[in-house]
């Protein structure tokens, strides 16, 4: 795998990364974040805000910036948006780099990325670690958000493992409060959720219970592919979801989520994604869109 130092638009200074495959990119003066991710030679597929672009900003000065940051799940309402002003350090364990955060004093955690190749050349490894740096018991879950650019649809199928009627319900959905079931982002079909990215302001946000651990935001040149862990025995944020879907009409965030748990002072938590990077070439347009 390849490194070098980039200046990457108005995002200031990245350490970049390429294996002859797939390119990522990680600002160096914010995050944790991956700000970028592509095959190759083609666009990146998280969104990037413009620099002079003042929606999808707090009045504090938090930033959306784009690319996947790390959370802490359930949603607060002041310790997450905190802006990120505090550079990132960056060191080497064998293959693996590991992006770490300054103690954030909002949450009173330190956050960690660590990112490697996967067994597959289309393929990285994600960790993310949230450490507890505070005096306190934090209840929480490891919240990976990725801010794709417009144009997508992500896919996120159901798991039927059987035809028969279960016990439980198997298929879980959570609403916020403003989303309705007849927007046409949204849309079933027998084995998946399909949501779709649209210049639509209409506030959208769905929760769902991912028991296959895998989904695909495809864009008309690429499709990331994230797969993920899934415990069936424990309890998931947000009425017991593992994947949320946030869309408006700049991106839409895939996001996927640990479970719920205690962190004890001093000890850390964490959650694992595999993004899977192919081209659309010779596949045509995405007709859902």
């Amino acid at each position: 795998m390849k490194t070098q130092i980039r200046n990457y638009k108005h995002f200031g200074e990245c350490l970049w990364l390429e294996n002859g495959m797939w390119e990522l990119g990680i600002p160096t003066s914010f995050g944790p974040r991956v700000l970028y991710f592509a095959q190759k030679g083609l666009e990146n597929v998280f969104y990037e805000q413009p620099a002079d672009a003042d929606y999808l900003c707090t009045p504090e000065g938090w930033r959306i910036y784009g690319g996947t940051r790390l959370w802490l799940a359930p949603e607060s309402a002041h310790a997450l948006y905190a802006p990120e002003q505090n550079p990132v350090s960056t060191q080497w364990h064998d293959d693996t780099l590991v992006v770490t955060q300054v103690e954030d004093k909002n949450l009173h955690v330190m956050k960690q990325i660590e990112i490697s190749e996967g067994e597959d050349p289309l393929s990285v490894d994600i960790v993310y670690r949230i450490t507890n740096t505070g005096k306190q018991t934090l209840t929480g879950a490891p919240w990976a958000v990725s801010v794709m650019r417009a144009g997508g649809v992500l896919t996120v199928p159901f798991e039927a493992k059987t035809r028969e009627i279960t016990a439980k319900p198997d298929r879980i959905l959570s609403l916020w409060n403003t989303t309705s079931l007849n927007d046409p982002r949204l849309s079933f079909t027998n084995s998946a959720v399909e949501i779709a990215q649209r210049t639509q302001d209409d506030y959208f946000k769905v929760g769902l219970c991912c028991a296959a651990g895998t989904a695909s935001y495809a864009l008309e040149d690429q499709i990331l592919t994230k797969t993920f862990p899934v415990n069936q025995n424990s309890v998931y944020p947000d009425g017991g979801v593992n994947l949320e879907v946030y869309a408006c009409r700049w991106m839409l965030e895939f996001e996927t989520l640990a479970p719920l748990g205690t962190i004890l002072p001093d000890e850390s938590v964490e959650h694992a994604e595999r993004w899977t990077i192919c081209s659309r070439e010779g596949e045509g347009v995405i007709h859902a869109v």
